[in-house]
């Protein structure tokens, strides 16, 4: 248990610098780097934000944020396709996943059954606060098979929380893969760490399953209001079987 909170920390501390470098290459408010601030030794909310990332990214979700769709031109096909030969020459080896661990890649939630878990470096995700490398995603991501054993069907890569559509249409090609940040979450205050489980209407108030996604909804249950966590984030499914997405999109 202690092991798994200092990874989670780990990670915590890796995507909250990356929303600060963000503000500070972007010129964003100071108070954006604040509004992401969160207890990561509340084992509630860190198993809770890590949940939200093996979910998946539905339009609708009022605790999404997605990118706006593009047209993608000839550039960005040859582009995104460059981005796949990348990640496929360079990152085959964590089809072994056993690799990938010794490489330093963390598994989080192992215990909870998600559609697509995480592993993720702490090290190459605060490296993609300053610079794009497809040859180093923050995460690479696993399905876990009846077997128990895992089988790499993409990664995910990180943008800091201030950057603009274009900023992150250049890392990866906004016709061909929608970017996806966590946004207006409700969770009890420091103190009140017993109210995660609280419901009202059968329905739960708190986290990414909340039904509070709004500041004046979270003061009225005596929360505390997150607007933005985390950065940007974007799920290339390099790969998966032919007749799946290449990258993620709205509902995927």
């Amino acid at each position: 248990m202690m092991r798994k909170w200092h990874t989670a920390a780990a990670l915590m501390s890796t995507l909250l610098f990356g929303a600060a470098a963000g503000s500070a290459c972007t010129g964003a408010p100071r108070q954006e780097v604040r509004s992401t601030a969160i207890d990561t030794s509340d084992q509630r909310a860190t198993d809770a934000m890590m949940e939200s990332m093996g979910q998946q990214h539905v339009s609708s979700d009022p605790h999404m944020r997605l990118t706006s769709t593009r047209s993608a031109t000839r550039d960005d096909s040859a582009r995104f396709e460059m981005l796949l030969a990348t990640i496929r020459n360079d990152l085959t080896r964590y089809r072994d996943v056993a690799v990938a661990r010794d490489d330093g890649f963390v598994q989080f939630l192992p215990n909870v059954p998600l559609p697509i878990h995480h592993f993720t470096k702490w090290t190459w995700g605060a490296e993609a606060s300053f610079r794009f490398d497809p040859r180093k995603p923050t995460s690479l991501l696993y399905r876990k098979e009846p077997t128990n054993s895992f089988t790499l069907v993409g990664v995910m890569y990180t943008a800091p929380q201030g950057a603009s559509e274009n900023e992150l249409h250049r890392r990866v090609p906004l016709g061909l893969a929608q970017w996806h940040q966590h946004v207006n979450w409700c969770i009890p205050r420091a103190n009140e760490r017993s109210r995660w489980t609280e419901t009202r209407n059968a329905r739960t108030l708190f986290g990414t399953q909340g039904t509070v996604s709004t500041e004046a909804g979270c003061d009225a249950v005596g929360g505390r209001f997150l607007p933005r966590l985390f950065g940007w984030m974007v799920h290339i499914d390099a790969f998966a079987d032919a007749h799946s997405q290449h990258a993620s999109k709205p509902g995927s």
